[in-house]
C-alpha cells in the first residue's frame, strides 16, 4: 500500500512540475476545468469528446446528461454509440434495451444496430436491420450499400450485384455510387479493376479513410507495394475513424475492410515475407482494430526490415504506448525523432511516456521542444491531461 502511495505521489509531483515548467517558461497555463452542473453543458462536452474520438470520456458525459434529462434522444443515441465504439458491445446492447423508447423508429439507429451486428459477423441480423432502415427511409443509400457489403461478406454474389447496381441508379454520380462500383469489383476479386475506382474516391474526398484502405489492399494484391505503403500511411493519418455519425458509410466499409483485408494480407505475407510494406499494412489493420500489442510486434518487423523508415518507428511507438509498454515505446519514439527532428508526434509521445513513467526530466525536455514545434497543440494536450486527471 505504501509503495502504491509513493508511486502515486511521484506521478502527481511529475505532472505538477511539468505543468509548472510549462506555465512559467511558455506562459500557456491550462484553462480551469468547467463545472458540469446542467444538461446542456454535459451534452456539449460529451459531443466534443465524441468529435475528438475519445468515446470513453464521451460515454461518461452522456450518462451524466441522461441523469438530467432521462428521455433525451441525443444523449441516448450518444451513450449507445460511444459504448459500442469503446468495444463494450454488451453494454451497448443493454443500453439499446434501456433507451429503446427514446430512439424508436429512428432510421439512423436502425442502421447503427445493423453495424453492431455486422461487427459481430452476424450478417443475416445485420441485413435485417438495414432492411428495416430502408423500410423507414427507402432512398437511404448507405443502407443499400451496407446490404451489398453484407452480401459480399457472406459470399452472396447475386445479392451484392443487385444492391450495388441499385445504388448507381438511386444516386448516380454520388460517392456511394463510386463506392458501390469499387466494392463490386472487390467482391469479384478483380483487384486491378478496383484500383482506379478507389483512386477516384480518394481524389474526390481525401479524408475518406476506407478508400485508402481499399487502394492499399488492392495495390498489395496486385504487387504494387510502393502504392500500398503510401496508401496505408495515408489511411493511418486520416481521421475517418473519429466520425461518430451512425450513418457514415465509411464506418461500415471500415469494419468490412478490416476483417476481409486482414485475412487476405496474412495469406500473401507468407509468399512475400521480405516485403516490409505488407507487414506495415497488416500492422496498420491491427492498430485500427485496437489490437495494439499485436500491431506493435508487426510494426517492429517492418522497422527491422527498413530501420530508417519514420512511419514504421513512429507507429510502433504508438502501438507500444497504447498497449501500456511505455519503456519500449520510448525507444521507438526516439528512433522516429532521430529520423525526423521536427516530428511533433514523436516528441509529444515522449512527453506522454515521461508522464506515465514518472520521469519529469524526460517530460520537461519533450515539452520544451513540443512548444517550439506547435504551442497550440501543446496547450491542447496539457488541457486534455488536466481534464482526464480531474475525471479520474
Amino acid at each position: 500500500m505504501k509503495k502504491k502511495l509513493r508511486k502515486l505521489e511521484k506521478k502527481s509531483i511529475a505532472f505538477i512540475s511539468v505543468c509548472f515548467i510549462f506555465v512559467i517558461f511558455f506562459n500557456c497555463a491550462a484553462t480551469a476545468v468547467p463545472i458540469f452542473d446542467n444538461y446542456e453543458v454535459c451534452l456539449l462536452r460529451a459531443n466534443e469528446f465524441m468529435a475528438a474520438g475519445d468515446y470513453r470520456s464521451a460515454s461518461v458525459f452522456f450518462e451524466i446528461s441522461l441523469g438530467f434529462e432521462p428521455s433525451s434522444r441525443s444523449a441516448s443515441r450518444g451513450h449507445i454509440i460511444s459504448s459500442f465504439e469503446t468495444a463494450q458491445l454488451g453494454r451497448a446492447l443493454s443500453y439499446i434495451g434501456k433507451f429503446k423508447g427514446n430512439i424508436e423508429n429512428d432510421f439512423e439507429m436502425s442502421f447503427f444496430f445493423g453495424r453492431v451486428f455486422f461487427n459481430q459477423k452476424l450478417y443475416s441480423q445485420a441485413a435485417a436491420e438495414f432492411e428495416k432502415t430502408l423500410a423507414l427511409k427507402p432512398e437511404f443509400a448507405p443502407a443499400r450499400l451496407a446490404l451489398g457489403i453484407c452480401a459480399v461478406a457472406a459470399g452472396d454474389a447475386k445479392t451484392f450485384e443487385a444492391n450495388f447496381g441499385a445504388i448507381e441508379k438511386l444516386r448516380p454520380g454520388s460517392i456511394e455510387a463510386d463506392c458501390a462500383r469499387a466494392l463490386r469489383e472487390l467482391g469479384r476479386c478483380a483487384y486491378k479493376d478496383s484500383l482506379p475506382l478507389f483512386k477516384k474516391i480518394v481524389a474526390r474526398d481525401a479524408a475518406f479513410g476506407p478508400a485508402y484502405m481499399g487502394l492499399a489492399f488492392c495495390s498489395a494484391m496486385s504487387g504494387d507495394y510502393k502504392t500500398s505503403f503510401e496508401a496505408f500511411a495515408s489511411f493511418n493519418e486520416t481521421p475517418f475513424q473519429q466520425s461518430y455519425d451512425p450513418c457514415d458509410i465509411s464506418l461500415i466499409m471500415h469494419e468490412f475492410f478490416l476483417e476481409r483485408f486482414e485475412r487476405d494480407l496474412r495469406k500473401i505475407l507468407s509468399d512475400v515475407i521480405e516485403r516490409h510494406e505488407v507487414h506495415f499494412g497488416l500492422a496498420s489493420l491491427m492498430y485500427a482494430k485496437k489490437k495494439y500489442a499485436e500491431a506493435a510486434d508487426i510494426f517492429k518487423t517492418a522497422a527491422a526490415l527498413k530501420p530508417d523508415c519514420y512511419e514504421y518507428n513512429l507507429y510502433c511507438a504508438e502501438a507500444l504506448k497504447n498497449s501500456g509498454d511505455h519503456d519500449k515505446a520510448v525507444i521507438y519514439y526516439n528512433k522516429a525523432a532521430a529520423i525526423d527532428g521536427d516530428s511533433f508526434e514523436a516528441t509529444s509521445g515522449l512527453f506522454i511516456c515521461g508522464m506515465e513513467l514518472c520521469d519529469s526530466e524526460m517530460a520537461a525536455a519533450a515539452l520544451k521542444i513540443m512548444n517550439k514545434l506547435d504551442s497550440k497543440k501543446t496547450s491542447e494536450i496539457l488541457n486534455s491531461l488536466l481534464l482526464r486527471r480531474t475525471l479520474e
